[in-house]
């Protein structure tokens, strides 16, 4: 029986969005929960949101008469599916115990204050939370130093105060994007085929604007559409299981769909072409 692709992706990107209702519906909100917690279920609303607007930007638009799809947009989208689903896995999955999850969590939010702090207050309410997460910077620092993992890591480095010294200036030393690909189980060949071709549209090189005027001039632009929609897919649905999994929410899911959320997962992780 032939399947319309068309057809086969809207479905299984509904299924993911009922997934992430399913998840936001079963947690149990009465409780306090710890701040990790709360980052990981903004994680899942990221992605339960980035997902609606792939279904979006799937019908199209048309303005005064002329229909046409943002393909580039779709990418986008794909990207930042792609590295929310990393850094999620590096912080809550990947880690080999708690101290690793703990410092890596700090390592992260350090990160992301200290780039915060480039940016002029434009009123004095700006300045005093300046001021606020400058100190919650200073503060992380103490405590990312006093953690057992870094003093492992720290100890075993080759120049020790080089080491120290760039994690101080830098906020973190969290590995390369692609290098997180690697550690997920992706392939030499997926890691430099994936994200290279989904940086190339995000960075406006040639052949994003050449690809573009192909996809004009010979109608592909649908037909694309459905095959960048098939490649992210699988990042998706083992996105959603690794959500599931850190939280410990995967008794939402029935027996049959948690197979098919590994089955995913395995997918997303082993492509077809390998090197």
């Amino acid at each position: 029986m032939h399947i319309d692709i068309n057809e086969k992706c809207e479905k299984e990107l509904q299924v993911c969005i009922e997934y992430c209702i399913r998840i936001l519906r079963g947690l149990d909100h009465s409780n306090p929960v710890n701040e990790e917690k709360i980052y990981q279920q903004q994680f899942l609303i990221r992605l339960f949101r980035h997902v609606n607007t792939i279904q979006k930007l799937r019908n199209g638009f048309n303005y005064e008469g002329v229909s046409d799809h943002d393909a580039a947009a779709l990418l986008l989208v794909m990207r930042s599916i792609l590295e929310s689903h990393l850094i999620f896995f590096y912080i809550f999955i990947n880690p080999q115990s708690k101290a690793e999850n703990e410092i890596r969590f700090m390592c992260w939010k350090r990160e992301g204050l200290m780039s915060r702090q480039i940016i002029n207050p434009t009123n004095h309410e700006h300045v005093l939370k300046k001021k606020k997460e400058l100190k919650q910077i200073e503060d992380l620092f103490l405590s990312i130093r006093n953690n057992c993992k870094f003093n492992n890591l720290s100890r075993h480095h080759s120049d020790r105060r080089s080491f120290e010294s760039s994690f101080e200036r830098k906020g973190t030393w969290r590995p390369s994007w692609k290098k997180i690909m690697l550690l997920m189980g992706h392939s030499k060949y997926k890691t430099e085929t994936l994200y290279s071709f989904l940086s190339g549209h995000v960075h406006s090189e040639y052949s994003n604007y050449m690809q573009q005027l192909v996809m004009l001039r010979d109608n592909l632009t649908s037909e694309n559409i459905n095959t960048y929609t098939e490649i992210i897919l699988p990042t998706i649905n083992a996105f959603i299981y690794h959500i599931g999994k850190s939280m410990d929410i995967l008794n939402l899911f029935s027996e049959e769909e948690l197979t098919a959320l590994k089955n995913w997962e395995l997918i997303n992780a082993k492509p077809e072409n390998d090197s």
